[in-house]
């Protein structure tokens, strides 16, 4: 029974494109002026500060994924100091410590893929997101599936491209709620990607409806919370979010 039924995506409204986001221009260049007072006078803190904060998000986004559980001490160690397997004791993960490091360096080299695009005004694309989907999940060993019966199985996660069978979730009371169907993801993924250049093209702040209208899409099996949580970073940081 579905309690969701997917619809195509569509363009932004007139309404949407009205939505006035200009205000945040000030924080913006109040951000770009710290950012640059702080290379000048600390380079060495600054690059500091953002390996930190790509080890934060690293560790954040494995756990929206459900690939792993950390405590908070752990993890607190681990962004201040790296991602050794020293620092992981077995009671403080659902994983063996090796695979859990391995697991969160996947996550670092897909932040530093986002920045690293965004740094170079890099487009996005589906090669580049089929790229950044096989680093997230090189070194993940299976992902949960349900067949046709309601039985849950691990199955090895399909890296690196567009999923090819259904990945509806359930919710209670027995109802699913529906993602875009295999058949059409390529042309939806193409349409999204082609309305965001337009956006882009505008140089103007993007309405909150170009960065999550992916979510009806969903066009990967597994990995789709992390792809949700890196993909608005690179819709709204890269070169065309804030210019004047």
């Amino acid at each position: 029974m579905p309690g969701y039924v997917w619809r195509p995506i569509e363009p932004l409204s007139e309404a949407d494109k009205r939505i006035d986001l200009a205000t945040m221009r000030p924080l913006c260049e109040s951000w770009r002026a710290s950012k640059e007072r702080i290379q000048q006078s600390s380079p060495s803190q600054f690059a500091d500060f953002n390996q930190r904060l790509i080890r934060r998000l690293s560790v954040e986004t494995g756990i929206l994924e459900r690939l792993y559980e950390l405590d908070r001490g752990t993890t607190e160690a681990l962004v201040a100091h790296g991602f050794a397997e020293e620092l992981v004791t077995r009671a403080s993960t659902n994983l063996e410590p090796a695979l859990l490091i391995d697991l969160l360096r996947d996550q670092e080299a897909a932040i530093q893929l986002v920045m690293d695009c965004i740094a170079s005004a890099r487009d996005l694309t589906k090669s580049l997101i089929h790229e950044l989907h096989a680093v997230l999940t090189r070194r993940q060993e299976t992902t949960t599936a349900v067949d046709q019966f309601g039985r849950h199985m691990e199955i090895p996660p399909p890296r690196g491209k567009y999923k090819e069978q259904p990945n509806n979730p359930g919710r209670p009371g027995g109802a699913t709620h529906e993602y875009c169907p295999p058949l059409h993801v390529e042309s939806e993924m193409t349409n999204l990607l082609a309305w965001l250049s337009i956006r882009k093209r505008t140089r103007s702040l993007s309405p909150p409806g170009s960065t999550t209208v992916s979510r009806r899409s969903i066009p990967i099996r597994t990995g789709t919370g992390v792809l949700r949580a890196l993909l608005p970073r690179w819709c709204c940081c890269g070169p065309a979010s804030c210019r004047s």
